[in-house]
């Protein structure tokens, strides 16, 4: 069996989100996603049954590489706190149903989970989301070598009400469906080193 290609996580993070963005088809595109499995402390489920929200059934919003924003109407978080606690976090998905208090904050890492270095942006998801009185889940997107490490977030995650956890993971079935956006990114990258390369051989 070959080996499956190695990808950087920012290469899969662009590719999902110029899959998610493209206009054709893009209602079953969201819903790709809301139906692909996460591994859970309880076992697998699919992201709309882990985060209580499903696009066949209401309207879904989303964005990549967004702040997370401040909710006016949450009495008990003042906006000075709001920055000084959560200014500059931008996962790199948001999910979630406009007027209500669902959403979905997911994050893409292609590198091993460490406890010091990746736990406390886990919990920063958690609280933000129980701040605002939100529930919902925190997904993590890994490679299928570190999904079991991933899972490790879970026992060190200081548990808030209705939000969950889960970790997908970006195995063969999950890049194949992204193979024409993989390509896309690779390509625009080889694109911009060859025009770099050029403009260096410029000056020799």
């Amino acid at each position: 069996m070959a080996e499956q290609p190695r990808f950087r996580e920012w290469v899969v993070n662009e590719a999902v989100e110029g899959f998610l963005r493209q206009k054709a088809g893009e209602a079953a595109r969201l819903q790709w996603f809301f139906d692909l499995q996460a591994n859970t402390a309880e076992g697998k489920c699919k992201v709309s049954n882990l985060c209580g929200f499903d696009p066949t059934q209401q309207t879904v919003k989303w964005e990549a590489d967004a702040p997370l924003k401040f909710d006016y109407t949450s009495p008990d978080l003042s906006q000075q706190r709001f920055i000084s606690t959560y200014g500059g976090v931008r996962p790199d998905f948001q999910f979630w149903v406009p007027g209500a208090k669902k959403q979905v904050l997911v994050e893409c890492k292609g590198e091993e989970y460490q406890s010091k270095k990746h736990l406390y942006h886990a919990q920063r998801y958690f609280n933000y989301l129980s701040d605002h009185g939100l529930t919902g889940a925190v997904v993590y997107l890994v490679p299928p070598e570190y999904e079991k490490q991933w899972m490790k977030v879970a026992e060190g995650l200081t548990a808030r009400e209705g939000v969950r956890y889960g970790v997908i993971c970006w195995d063969s079935d999950f890049l194949r469906t992204l193979r024409f956006d993989l390509v896309g990114v690779l390509s625009k990258l080889v694109q911009e080193s060859t025009n770099l390369l050029q403009e260096a051989l410029k000056e020799i």
